[in-house]
């Protein structure tokens, strides 16, 4: 990466290349993952990213990635589990939900130098939808481990008194 996170407001995040119209995100070279980690909001989309969690395991399997799943319980685990999941050797960090996980994840993704990834499975989706990500076809974004393209994204950093967060978008 031209800077790293721990420097500045980015976020690598593992994803298609943008659309024409977006901000033009420099994509460095393809590589293949090593290990993938998959946190998962069950009740996103009304229960969606729960039904499909079962079907992206399987298609990894097929893909030959290596992977976990991470169910996340309640809204205070994404952060860490993505956290922890960069700490302990995953290349990319994949949210299986929709803003909030993505957010959450961002989070706990902010300065490990892990990659991120989306499967679009919430109601809105609108990161995903600023990615270039199929809402309606949530399991095309594996597509992009295939020939991954790290590029970056821009956080933004908010502090209060009581804490730091940062925001995707």
């Amino acid at each position: 990466w031209p800077c790293s996170p721990r420097d500045c407001s980015r976020l690598p995040s593992a994803c298609r290349r943008d659309r024409v119209g977006w901000p033009r995100w420099l994509p460095a070279p393809s590589v293949r993952a090593r290990h993938v980690s998959v946190v998962v909001n069950p009740t996103a989309g009304r229960g969606k990213a729960g039904t499909l969690a079962p079907r992206v395991d399987r298609a990894l399997d097929e893909m030959g990635v290596a992977h976990r799943m991470l169910i996340s319980a309640g809204p205070e685990e994404p952060e860490p589990l993505a956290r922890e999941a960069a700490l302990t050797g995953s290349d990319i960090v994949m949210a299986l939900g929709g803003d909030g996980l993505a957010g959450m994840v961002a989070n706990g993704l902010i300065g490990t130098g892990s990659a991120m990834s989306v499967v679009p499975a919430g109601n809105g989706n609108d990161f995903a939808r600023t990615l270039g990500l199929d809402r309606k076809r949530p399991l095309a974004a594996l597509g992009s481990l295939a020939d991954l393209r790290i590029v970056e994204i821009d956080a933004v950093r908010v502090t209060t008194s009581t804490s730091t967060r940062h925001y995707i978008g």
